[in-house]
């Protein structure tokens, strides 16, 4: 991990937009899924703890239900 990214995760907040962002790229790299996938799982964790989306995030939270309902991605844990 590069000084820069280090710096930026330590002054931006987790459940804020670029936070989001971030800890959504951070899960991408450790699991290997694709975006839409590890953002569902973002996004239903920070929705559990009663944390607000942007427009933008909400938008993107609506189009990846979406795609769940229509079983276009399945999370890990569904997987058999």
């Amino acid at each position: 991990m590069n000084v820069k990214r280090l710096f930026k995760q330590l002054v931006t907040t987790p459940w804020s937009e670029k936070g989001r962002q971030m800890r959504i790229e951070q899960l991408m790299e450790s699991i290997g899924e694709e975006r839409d996938v590890c953002a569902a799982i973002i996004y239903a964790r920070d929705a559990s703890l009663g944390r607000s989306f942007s427009g933008n995030e909400a938008k993107d939270a609506d189009r990846i239900a979406a795609r769940l309902e229509g079983r276009e991605i399945i999370l890990p844990a569904d997987r058999s």
